[in-house]
């Protein structure tokens, strides 16, 4: 079974708040987010991990579990822009598991945001590249752009290596349910090429696919 992951247990983070990109007037948290590793308000060994696996070039799955308010969000968006580069935003795709609870037609609007061109298909979202990933070049940046965490830019893959394209992302991931999480593993075994999954939590025994 092709499936590894990175588990992070976070505490003492400034959250960055709530998904505001693409908000005409972005929230003042979102505003003073942390944009380095070293500015996050942890431990030195979780900066560490964090920055490492971000330069890796092929970073692992991770579970980032902490209470509410610790900065989840922070953590992950840091890494999605050491990973994917500029245009990040566009590239990560975020599900926000406890807004399927209760819902009708839960699990088909689980199935559509990784399968966006229906259930019979074989394209994913997961299975999508991005022609970004082999040239970071072709992201035009700008002033306002975020620089990366690190420092540093990934440097171009390697001739045959194929680069992470896209970050899946399912925040409070402790509210799939036992119907969504065989699902979202199946995914990660088969699709795990080109993307990487990330899964945020407060209570990792209720994500027990793990």
């Amino acid at each position: 079974m092709n499936y590894v992951k990175q588990d992070f247990t976070i505490a003492d983070f400034k959250d960055c708040g709530p998904n505001t990109w693409g908000s005409p007037m972005p929230s003042w948290l979102e505003k003073h987010a942390p944009r380095r590793f070293d500015e996050l308000a942890v431990s030195k060994e979780v900066r560490r991990a964090l920055t490492t696996v971000s330069l890796s070039g092929s970073p692992p799955h991770m579970l980032i579990t902490g209470p509410a308010g610790v900065g989840k969000t922070a953590a992950w968006r840091l890494v999605a822009r050491q990973v994917l580069g500029p245009g990040w935003k566009s590239t990560a795709h975020v599900l926000q598991a406890r807004d399927l609870v209760g819902t009708t037609g839960a699990m088909q609007k689980f199935e559509d945001f990784l399968r966006p061109s229906g259930r019979k298909s074989r394209d994913t979202l997961a299975g999508r590249t991005s022609l970004e990933a082999f040239d970071r070049s072709m992201w035009e940046t700008s002033e306002t752009d975020d620089p990366p965490p690190a420092g540093v830019e990934l440097a171009p893959p390697e001739k045959g290596v194929t680069p992470v394209s896209r970050l899946i992302v399912i925040e409070d991931a402790d509210h799939l349910g036992p119907k969504r999480q065989p699902y979202l593993r199946r995914m990660m075994e088969s699709e795990s090429a080109t993307s990487r999954f990330f899964s945020l939590l407060e209570h990792r025994a209720e994500l027990w696919m793990l």
